[in-house]
């Protein structure tokens, strides 16, 4: 079973797929960063003090594909103390 950021990196070769893919902006570069840090340590949300059911709820629906929080993307960031990448700040959905 191939992982969405496997799917995404091999589309991403091709350019014309990923001008389109960031236009439309489901899932971005920088959320798909984020989750593949995420993923590389099994137990991060558990390392969070206080992480809610709600926050598991949202990163699974994130980590799947199913809804793109910007809000949550940032948080993520933040929570894993890196800058977030330049292209998200121009995130068509923080506007």
């Amino acid at each position: 079973m191939l992982f969405f950021k496997q799917i995404i990196d091999e589309k991403m070769e091709d350019k014309a797929f990923g001008k389109f893919y960031e236009k439309e902006c489901h899932i971005c570069s920088a959320t798909v960063k984020v989750i593949g840090k995420i993923e590389n340590d099994q137990t991060f949300l558990e390392k969070i003090p206080g992480a809610s059911e709600d926050l598991k709820k949202s990163y699974e629906d994130l980590k799947n594909g199913d809804h793109c929080d910007p809000l949550l993307v940032r948080k993520l960031y933040a929570i894993l103390g890196e800058a977030e990448p330049e292209s998200f700040l121009n995130c068509p959905r923080l506007k």
